[in-house]
């Protein structure tokens, strides 16, 4: 079972980093290679997990009792505020279900859709028309490129708990530059299949850790 902790760090962030990441190398937790604010910790069967983000901090671990060392061991050397179990992270939303987790992301697309003003848009079933290359060309430039910059931009964060929306979200981005009034219909139109899926996620279950892929050799 693993168990997750939410946790604040009140110093400055910069200031502290430094300290702390050498207080958890010490401890033996090594960085990860994939990403530079995670460091991970296995030990004679014991794994834990901590993502350090500005302030805040995500610890995750398989052995409660070493993960509540660690984090006395963290409050005696820190100003720390344990939130205890996690349901709110960067923005992603964190469901415990009987299964395991599920992440998701819908306050931060109903945001979303406040910021492009169409929380009462009209969903479509899909992120992209299956005729997109035939849909008719206006190529004059949007008259707002800094709105098309933010929602893209937006989107592109949108991604981490919402694959189906990857490839559209990338047709997107690829106009940040000089979008036209066409890029922004097919923009427009993303946020219409978001409006319809709001909910939808990333379940986290545990088996085992194949990964399966599949493909059309169409």
């Amino acid at each position: 079972m693993i168990n997750s902790s939410f946790v604040m760090l009140k110093q400055a962030p910069r200031q502290w980093f430094r300290k702390l990441t050498s207080f958890l190398l010490d401890f033996g937790f090594q960085f990860s290679k994939a990403d530079p604010s995670m460091l991970h910790y296995n030990k004679n069967g014991a794994q834990l997990y901590l993502l350090a983000y500005v302030d805040d901090i995500l610890l995750s671990g398989n052995q409660p009792d070493i993960t509540q060392h660690l984090l006395s061991q963290l409050k005696q050397r820190f100003s720390l505020k344990h939130m205890s179990q996690v349901d709110l992270f960067l923005g992603i939303q964190v469901l415990h279900t009987n299964t395991g987790l599920f992440l998701h992301q819908t306050h931060y697309a109903r945001d979303l859709l406040h910021s492009a003003g169409m929380e009462s848009s009209k969903s479509v079933n899909t992120p992209i028309s299956p005729r997109d290359s035939k849909l008719s060309s206006d190529n004059d430039l949007f008259d707002n490129v800094t709105l098309y910059r933010q929602l893209a931009g937006s989107l592109q964060y949108l991604t981490v708990t919402r694959p189906d929306i990857a490839y559209a979200t990338n047709v997107v981005c690829q106009h940040m530059h000089s979008p036209t009034n066409t890029d922004f219909k097919r923009l427009k139109r993303l946020l219409r299949y978001v409006k319809g899926t709001q909910n939808y996620g990333i379940p986290l279950t545990s088996g085992p850790l194949v990964l399966t892929t599949f493909s059309d050799a169409d």
